[in-house]
């Protein structure tokens, strides 16, 4: 996979740089299926690239990393699953003698900083991904996991990673301390890039679509409500898609579409890892997310 600009880690000889990505999950996120893309993208270029999961990943991510010659480790589903992967990711290390570690998402963070003791010589590095984080209405293993974060930034002051300018000086204003930080934009796949034909679909229908997971913040209920408003004010004939993981089997979600009266214009959609066609068959993409996104890859593909 090419992509359009990608600022990854410059060496001369890329074999000599072994990468360790310790991420929170490898699921249908934005910045899972970046890091997925990005751990392709290097491995094709020659870097010696493993990753470690701390949660169970879906099983499209394990197929296509491991058919890609990437080494992954995951967490078991046992209670002792933490303490187990710790071990495990140790030997891990010692095997594959990573020059770079870098953490993805918070709780990725944590845990390479953590490993990272044992492997004093390799780098370190974080990936700060949002803009900001609300105390209301924010689930609190991300907060708790925040606060760790930031107590534990103190001590190992790692090099940081983030997507978005305002999500490094937003982590600084609440106490975060790094060595050296930079920004570096989302990349995405060159074939997002004037695609032919995507601002022309001829559909009879005008198409809406948001790609998002089910979560709090990402604002599937205030886009739905918005439809609502564009149903009684106007005489647009229009459907709406919304595709992303926990959106088709989410009945809270289902019984609010029905009770704006919506069902008829609004399909829930299971997340596919190839949005590309979807994309290109729609006349509106909505962002609706209502905080703390840091670089929305969705928004960067639509357009």
């Amino acid at each position: 996979m090419e992509f359009s600009s990608i600022k990854a880690f410059h060496t001369k000889n890329p074999a000599d740089m072994r990468i360790l990505f310790i991420t929170a999950s490898l699921a249908d996120g934005g910045a899972e299926r970046f890091l997925s893309d990005l751990a392709i993208e290097l491995k094709d270029r020659n870097y010696r690239i493993c990753i470690v999961s701390l949660g169970t990943p879906d099983e499209k991510y394990v197929k296509r990393i491991s058919s890609s010659g990437i080494s992954l480790l995951t967490r078991s589903a046992s209670k002792l699953g933490y303490v187990k992967l710790f071990f495990q990711t140790i030997r891990f290390c010692q095997i594959h003698r990573p020059t770079t570690i870098q953490g993805w998402l918070y709780k990725g963070d944590i845990w390479a900083s953590l490993v990272q003791m044992f492997f004093p010589k390799a780098n370190l590095f974080w990936s700060i991904r949002n803009t900001s984080l609300p105390r209301k209405n924010i689930l609190y293993r991300i907060f708790s996991s925040f606060q760790i974060a930031r107590f534990l930034s103190n001590f190992f002051r790692p090099s940081v990673i983030s997507c978005d300018l305002s999500a490094l000086d937003f982590h600084v204003a609440n106490g975060f301390v790094y060595k050296k930080s930079v920004v570096i934009g989302n990349a995405i796949p060159a074939r997002f890039i004037a695609s032919p034909g995507w601002r022309t679909t001829g559909n009879q229908i005008f198409k809406i679509g948001m790609a998002a997971r089910m979560a709090s913040g990402k604002g599937q209920v205030e886009l739905i409500s918005a439809l609502k408003i564009v149903k009684e004010e106007s005489d647009l004939d229009f459907s709406c898609s919304l595709i992303g993981k926990g959106v088709q089997e989410n009945h809270d979600l289902k019984a609010f579409i029905e009770r704006q009266q919506l069902q008829d214009q609004i399909v829930l959609e299971q997340p596919k890892y190839d949005l590309l066609p979807w994309y290109l068959s729609l006349d509106l993409y909505v962002l609706a997310s209502s905080y703390w996104e840091g670089f929305p890859n969705a928004l960067l593909e639509a357009a």
